[in-house]
């Protein structure tokens, strides 16, 4: 599998999807080891919850549609002009740490999803 490289880039991007919500937490590293796949360092990485292009949110939306999916983890590289490059789509991708490094309430919205609420 090959997927092109955007470098430099801004930023990362993490998107959880659960049900018909999207949370967003943008990666940044300062450390040289992490400039190309940031789970190379850890320890150089900060989290900001970060807003989502409306082209990409009804492309996502779209995109779990088509896959049939109501849960998924997405990778997104964004370029230093601001477009998103998506990596991936993981169906049971991780999660819990960016809850923890950001506040997005995912497990709270897995919760309603499996009691039916959303």
């Amino acid at each position: 599998m090959f997927q092109q490289l955007i470098a430099p880039k801004r930023h990362d991007v993490r998107m959880t999807v659960v049900g018909d919500q999207l949370f967003a937490v943008s990666i940044h590293t300062d450390g040289e080891a992490a400039t190309l796949d940031w789970r190379a360092d850890y320890s150089a990485l900060t989290y900001h919850v970060c807003a989502v292009p409306d082209a990409i949110r009804s492309g996502v939306r779209v995109l779990m549609q088509h896959l049939g999916l109501i849960f998924a983890a997405l990778d997104f590289v964004v370029d230093l002009d601001g477009t998103w490059w998506a990596v991936d789509v993981n169906p049971s991708g991780q999660w819990a740490w960016l809850e923890l490094q950001s506040g997005v309430p995912i497990s709270a919205a897995l919760a309603d999803l499996l009691q039916g609420a959303t």
